[in-house]
């Protein structure tokens, strides 16, 4: 069976979420009862015991945290240049690349919110738009890692203006009904060259300032 690198991606990010549980719960749970002197079994002291010490060996070895954070930081820069993949920010950059330097030269002001690549959420995008197009960027220190978008109006096929975010596929009605009651507005954006990618952003004063009436789709 053939896994993709989403699918790939989502299971190791799981395992080591898992690990951590599997290690820090008892731990936390034997620290918890002997706070309120309950006695607690023998092998739950003993691991609370060891992994007592463990932390202890962690904290006073520099070299143990500088590796840990090296990893941290490596895992971290690689689950985002994978995101950028899955939410297809990659293809999109090879035609609407747009460099930080442009964005510089221009007076806009950028909001930023909740958004729907594809199928992968994203909480921190920035929107902007001018007379010419809508600027998508991601936040610092990010934005200097991966271009910024620019997509031209005569890109863009229409954009439905909706409640609550919610991806395509979200279709079931408990998402429905949440979004008829969702104090916020977000724009789906379809574009001409690539049809089958789902763009979702917030629909937000900074946006809608430029945006043609005839893509609107309420």
């Amino acid at each position: 069976m053939h896994l993709s690198s989403k699918r790939m991606s989502a299971i190791f990010i799981k395992a080591i979420a898992l690990s951590w549980c599997i290690a820090f719960i008892p731990f936390w749970v034997a620290a918890f009862l002997k706070t309120r002197e309950i006695v607690i079994p023998e092998f739950l002291e003993n691991y609370y015991t060891w992994f007592d010490n463990l932390l202890d060996t962690f904290f006073e070895n520099w070299f143990l945290k500088l590796c840990f954070g090296i990893g941290f930081i490596i895992l971290f820069i690689w689950i985002f240049f994978r995101s950028n993949k899955e939410m297809g920010w990659d293809d999109l950059s090879k035609r609407y690349s747009f460099s930080m330097e442009k964005i510089k030269n221009l007076d806009v002001e950028f909001d930023f919110g909740q958004s729907y690549f594809n199928s992968v959420y994203y909480s921190g995008i920035h929107v902007a738009s001018t007379a010419q197009g809508l600027i998508l960027r991601h936040p610092f220190p990010f934005n200097y890692l991966r271009s910024a978008l620019f997509i031209p109006w005569n890109e863009i096929n229409r954009i439905k203006i909706t409640r609550g975010l919610r991806r395509n596929s979200q279709n079931n009605i408990v998402s429905k009904i949440g979004s008829k009651f969702s104090p916020w507005k977000y724009a789906d954006i379809k574009l001409v060259s690539f049809a089958e990618k789902a763009i979702i952003i917030p629909w937000k004063s900074n946006v809608k300032k430029y945006v043609p009436k005839d893509l609107l789709v309420e």
